[in-house]
């Protein structure tokens, strides 16, 4: 009878916080030497490697729940900083296949828009908890690239970049196929 309530008090407090345990099937990073990172709200398994590069940030993850996965790169660019892309290819499990274009929020169209291969930044890098205006956030950009499905382990080299000018070549990621029970937010 003590673990019912116990199971019971535990769920509620979940659902009250906005959460609840779920199954979860991901690609999780297999030792990226890089920090890492779950999902909204920093709940459900560490799938998304994140790297700084000073005041520019750069995260890689591969899409969750879907048979047709994607690689997703997110770029985070402040004020006074240029990221350019050196190649539109990408290599996977050693076979280049072409980087999907790059989107960014154009407030003034109130939709994403493709740009690049020079996405220059704006705003500030600094933590902020609530934002009611985004024009303060570092500039964020997207790339989905399609990936080939049903594989249980992918090796990707994300193309060379010049960072302010300056080459820089992005580390070569392993994700590996995983599924586990995780607290998934319900409402953020």
């Amino acid at each position: 009878m003590g673990m019912i309530i116990r199971v019971i008090s535990m769920a509620t407090v979940g659902l009250l916080a906005g959460c609840v345990m779920a199954p979860v099937h991901y690609y999780e990073p297999v030792d990226p030497g890089y920090e890492t990172r779950g999902g909204p709200c920093g709940a459900g398994p560490e799938d998304r490697v994140v790297i700084e590069y000073g005041e520019i940030t750069v995260q890689v993850s591969i899409e969750r729940e879907t048979a047709r996965p994607a690689l997703l790169i997110g770029i985070d660019i402040p004020d006074g900083h240029v990221v350019t892309l050196q190649s539109d290819q990408v290599s996977i499990n050693g076979e280049s296949r072409h980087l999907g274009p790059v989107r960014t929020w154009n407030t003034a169209q109130t939709a994403m828009v493709t740009v690049g291969p020079e996405l220059a930044g704006s705003g500030e890098k600094k933590f902020r908890w609530i934002v009611s205006d985004t024009s303060v956030l570092p500039r964020h950009f997207t790339i989905e690239t399609p990936l080939p499905p049903a594989l249980d382990v992918y090796r990707i080299q994300l193309p060379a970049i010049l960072l302010d000018g300056e080459p820089t070549v992005l580390p070569e990621l392993t994700f590996r196929k995983a599924s586990g029970l995780f607290s998934t937010p319900i409402n953020c």
